[in-house]
């Protein structure tokens, strides 16, 4: 706790309110130094009756966008048109996963995503209301934590109407401990707490602003610090009391500040909302229950984060279709580009293995989704995974394309090429790495810390004063865990079950390494002690060290799926060279655990930060951070 302590008020806070359960899944297990293979078989499959209901929802969907939604003058205008959001109301395309009880379209999660991707296919800024409403807005922690009466109340409405979200503050964003926005609590005469008056200004709020004036969404989820009096927000010794309401935007009090401009996902409604003495009544604190805000906010953010990666997964696809016709299409130096190995090995192969890994680890975290299991690393695992390999994916295709990647798709229309929107697609993408969840902090921050969370609890033990009875018995369990690694976690049948024959020597890597990836935490842990927090860059090589695991595992068995059950054996040779390079990978992350240049890095960078190179940097170039007035103190 002393260490918890010195590394702020914002990491006091997520420690308070993190998910406690005990972490289940596979990817839980590589932590424990097991491949559970057994976890993957039998493959998860949707019922027939789902799979009709998908695939209908899907066409519908598909007619509203080709003629309602012509992404290029959503890009160019900002605006998705009236029509089309009054049809996304019409169809209940707001309530996707809300309960048919109450007017949704109660999808499961893996059709909500097959849903969601083709959406995001075709439009990224109608794919990220969408997808905010569905998740992040009102129906979801109403559908999760609210009251019966509450879902009676809201649930109707919200799912044939856009919600948002604010929880993003000027000086909040991922760290909590600075949000100013806080809920007044206002009690009757005999001292009960009847209401709250909210005060404070939401930046980034989703669904927010349709433009400098009006709002989009009639209803918000707003998050605030619940206080008796705002003195309370300065005082350290007051445990910060986070809660979660439902605000009407046509309520006394709310104003549209701004509306916010982006690089990419034209047509994505955020911007800046300002909250002045607004009245809510307790009915609209979501659960009735304070200090539940921070929880519903990260509750709402785990399937959310799978729906990113299916997002990423379709752009991938797209990228993919537009590399196989230009690589045949385009000729350079006598041959067709796709025959030319920095293009079609060096790019291709690898961007279409990575996207049957990504497609194997959304569909496996989206079955556990819909049995109800644990998918929470799952989940932050897909996210990081598929926004960061899908990135890559798409400037391969921009560098594939050459000068017509980079040039807009109405230019390319204007001079009779065919206008492939390379361009959007790149400025649109590039976000994905940012929102719910930063490829940093849900890498080294939450799967890291969540990962290794059953050693550390275990270890403070060890690291406290006294109590050397204790700390015996401790020791004993670590060494226990360190003999463990060094035999197979599973039998010969499990595997036989998940993997095809071919496929196998690729899993038995997986199930070797995860124990080895034990061994590497629980000895650095002994070594690094109350340090092992401040090793980022570790933690970042273990991250991505359980995610090749995790992709390879999945890969293998997804591809002994569709061989099996649809007689599929295409997908063997992908999955058997995504392996083949996720084991070179995983091995030079393991070397670099062991000898990296971690020291002379955090060097260069104090004397960066420091300001040691500024006079360099400023040769020969006017500097904007100068020329704004911007001051660096270090």
């Amino acid at each position: 706790m002393d260490l918890i302590k010195k590394l702020g008020k914002g990491v006091q806070i997520a420690e308070a309110e993190r998910d406690r359960r005990r972490h289940e899944g596979f990817v839980a297990d590589l932590f424990r130094g097991k491949a559970s293979f057994s976890l993957l078989t039998p493959w998860h499959e949707s019922s027939h009756e789902e799979q009709d209901k998908a695939e209908r929802i899907a066409q519908e969907f598909k007619g509203l966008l080709r003629t309602c939604i012509d992404p290029e003058e959503v890009d160019r205008t900002d605006e998705v048109p009236g029509e089309a959001l009054e049809q996304l109301c019409r169809f209940g395309f707001f309530g996707l996963k809300l309960p048919e009880e109450y007017g949704g379209l109660q999808l499961s999660q893996t059709s909500y995503v097959k849903v969601m991707s083709l959406v995001a296919s075709w439009c990224g800024g109608t794919a990220a209301s969408l997808s905010a409403a569905n998740t992040i807005g009102v129906g979801g922690p109403i559908k999760h934590c609210g009251t019966l009466e509450q879902k009676q109340r809201y649930l109707p409405v919200v799912s044939r109407v856009p919600s948002g979200f604010a929880f993003t503050e000027k000086e909040a964003g991922s760290d909590p401990a600075s949000m100013g926005m806080y809920a007044l609590r206002v009690r009757s005469a005999s001292g009960e707490v009847i209401g709250y008056r909210l005060n404070g200004e939401k930046l980034w709020t989703t669904n927010g602003p349709k433009d400098d004036r009006r709002f989009l969404s009639p209803l918000l989820c707003v998050i605030a610090k619940t206080v008796d009096k705002p003195e309370e927000l300065s005082d350290e010794s007051k445990k910060p009391v986070f809660s979660a309401f439902v605000v009407s935007t046509d309520a006394e009090g709310v104003r549209v500040v701004q509306r916010c401009q982006f690089e990419g996902l034209r047509g994505m409604y955020n911007g800046v909302t300002e909250f002045k003495d607004v009245y809510v009544s307790k009915s609209q604190l979501i659960g009735e229950q304070e200090g539940t805000g921070f929880r519903i906010a990260l509750e709402a953010l785990n399937t959310g984060r799978i729906t990113v990666a299916g997002a990423c997964l379709a752009i991938v696809k797209q990228c993919l279709l537009i590399d196989r016709w230009w690589g045949c299409a385009r000729k350079q130096w006598g041959k067709k580009i796709g025959k030319h190995e920095l293009i079609g090995s060096g790019m291709f192969a690898s961007d279409l293995a990575d996207a049957f890994a990504m497609e194997a680890m959304i569909k496996f975290a989206s079955g556990r989704v819909d049995r109800d299991l644990d998918a929470r690393l799952e989940a932050a695992v897909c996210k990081v995974f598929a926004s960061e390999r899908g990135w890559r994916v798409v400037d391969n295709t921009m560098q594939a394309r050459g000068g017509r990647g980079y040039e807009t798709a109405r230019s390319l229309a204007r001079r009779g090429d065919p206008p492939i929107p390379v361009e959007r697609y790149h400025r649109s993408f590039r976000p994905n790495r940012i929102f719910e969840g930063s490829s940093e902090i849900l890498s080294a921050g939450y799967v890291i810390r969540e990962g290794v969370d059953e050693y550390k609890a275990r270890g403070e033990v060890l690291f406290s004063r006294g109590n050397l009875g204790k700390k015996f018995i401790a020791s004993l369990a670590f060494v226990a865990d360190v003999a463990r690694t060094f035999f197979p976690a599973f039998g010969g049948s499990q595997l036989r079950r998940a993997v095809h024959p071919s496929l196998r020597r690729h899993a038995r890597f997986a199930e070797r390494y995860s124990r080895k990836l034990a061994r590497s935490i629980i000895l650095n842990s002994a070594r690094y002690q109350n340090r092992l927090v401040h090793k980022q860059l570790l933690f970042n090589r273990w991250f991505w060290i359980v995610a090749e695991l995790f992709a390879m595992s999945a890969a293998c068995a997804y591809a002994s799926y569709l061989s099996a059950s649809q007689r599929d054996d295409r997908f063997f040779s992908l999955a058997d060279f995504y392996c083949r390079e996720a084991r070179i990978r995983v091995q030079n992350l393991f070397r670099a655990v062991a000898r990296n240049n971690d020291a002379a890095e955090r060097q260069v960078a104090e004397s960066f930060l420091k300001g040691r190179y500024d006079s360099w940097l400023k040769e020969d170039i006017i500097s904007i951070v100068d020329e704004l007035g911007l001051k660096a103190d270090y």
